[in-house]
């Protein structure tokens, strides 16, 4: 989904419940939902060139459990 404008994901976004890869690069997000912290099985985030402020703390919570674990 890299390079396609795309300015925000949808909060439905948790039913995705297998996804492993997510690379939403180069994009117009603002925000992403704080429902991407439901993606249990998520390995890899790629959201690189975006107009992110700040990041949900369900990210962060997921991520240190993934990497330290």
């Amino acid at each position: 989904m890299d390079t396609n404008h795309i300015s925000a994901i949808p909060p439905t976004i948790k039913q995705l419940k297998k996804l492993k890869t997510l690379s939403i690069a180069n994009n117009d997000l603002g925000e992403l939902p704080i429902e991407i912290g439901d993606l249990s099985k998520l390995e890899l985030l790629d959201i690189h060139a975006n107009n992110l402020k700040s990041l949900p703390s369900q990210v962060f919570f997921f991520f240190l459990i993934f990497f330290f674990c």
